[in-house]
């Protein structure tokens, strides 16, 4: 899924909801090249404009294509929870990741943090272990 994809992309930018721009992994690329974009579905598209495969592009991050592709609900997960209901989750859970992908990035380049960065870091940690215990049906 995209969440285990965005974390391992160097010079990642989020260039509107759902697109992001980063140098390609699979080629040595010096200036941001490889395009991604999440459908509404949650398939991803991945489009290196030096000519990367996006088999090339996620056997260099160490994946395999069904990262690109959404996977099947949990069985367990809970019928009473709406369709756009766990779409909606699923989309906020994704943004708390990306909060997290973010600050994990710039610790690995020691990038200093401000407290109200660190505080929003700690509260999309607890954000995420609440999402996914409502995604999977488990109540607090």
């Amino acid at each position: 899924m995209l969440h285990d994809m965005l974390p391992l992309l160097n010079n990642l930018k989020l260039i509107k909801s759902d697109h992001w721009l980063a140098t390609c992994p699979a080629h040595n690329d010096t200036n941001p090249s490889l395009a991604i974009t999440e459908l509404p579905d949650g398939r991803v598209l991945l489009n290196c404009w030096s000519g990367c495969t996006a088999k090339e592009v996620v056997n260099a991050l160490r994946l395999t294509l069904r990262v690109l592709y959404p996977q099947p609900d949990n069985p367990s997960q809970s019928q009473a929870m709406s369709v756009w209901e766990r779409h909606r989750l699923r989309k906020k859970l994704r943004f708390e990741e990306l909060v997290i992908a973010i600050y994990e990035a710039q610790v690995k380049k020691s990038i200093p943090f401000s407290n109200s960065d660190l505080l929003r870091v700690c509260t999309a940690f607890l954000n995420v272990n609440e999402l996914q215990k409502k995604l999977v049906g488990v109540t607090a």
